[in-house]
């Protein structure tokens, strides 16, 4: 009794750690081609000194003047984003595709810290196209600019 006591107390901890989260970090990056200083980038990535949290790293232009603020962020904020994330569905995206020269282009990357990842990046998006394939995208933007407190008129 006491064996099979051990053995199923290891199998549910190792069934717990097969389904840790093998994603390291979220990048957001929004950038408007013909105007300066509207580039924002916000940065989350599991931290290296305290391992239950994530450092996020929000860059953006006040006027000319680049500003930096770090935050920290919970697994479970985390986990939140990247739950969304997977609700993106390619064939959503292709749906809602357009192309053209000056505009804004808005990308989400979500990897390991050994070069493994996955990139949406995305011209011309805003919110008012809620109504078509580009809808689980906005929402992601959306958390992930929650989290930083940032204001994009074109999501929020």
């Amino acid at each position: 009794m006491r064996l099979f006591i051990i053995s199923s107390f290891i199998l549910f901890f190792s069934s717990i750690s097969a389904q840790e989260n093998k994603i390291d970090y979220i990048s957001f990056k929004y950038d408007i081609s013909n105007i300066v200083f509207s580039d924002v980038e916000i940065f989350i990535v599991k931290s290296f000194q305290q391992s239950n949290y994530y450092d996020v790293t929000v860059k953006y232009y006040k006027f000319k003047d680049q500003v930096e603020k770090k935050l920290k962020l919970s697994p479970d904020e985390f986990n939140k984003i990247l739950v969304q994330f997977k609700n993106i569905k390619n064939d959503d995206l292709f749906e809602s595709f357009e192309s053209g020269l000056d505009g804004a282009t808005t990308s989400i990357e979500v990897g390991t810290l050994f070069y493994n990842s996955i990139n949406y990046s995305i011209w011309g998006l805003h919110k008012e196209q809620t109504n078509k394939g580009s809808k689980e995208f906005l929402k992601t933007i959306q958390m992930i600019l929650k989290i930083a407190d940032i204001k994009i008129s074109d999501f929020n």
